[in-house]
């Protein structure tokens, strides 16, 4: 997957409410900081797992982004 436009796939995932494609974009060690808890989840499954939990929780979340950067490179 190409980074540009990531976050679009990211918001898209999070607005389904389909934690496993939200775990999927993380490395299969990746690490999900919960700043409101301050637990980590590691790894796809448990990142999936406390997402699904979330999403049960909050039926109703939804994410805007307010800001978006253009980075322009020459690279």
């Amino acid at each position: 997957m190409k980074l540009h436009g990531i976050a679009d796939v990211l918001y898209g995932a999070y607005n389904r409410h389909d934690a496993a494609a939200v775990a999927e974009l993380y490395d299969g060690n990746g690490i999900h900081e919960d700043m409101a808890i301050g637990h980590a989840k590691v790894g796809q499954t448990a990142i999936a797992d406390g997402l699904q939990k979330f999403f049960g929780w909050f039926p109703g979340a939804h994410w805007v982004p307010y800001v978006r950067m253009q980075i322009h490179s020459d690279r």
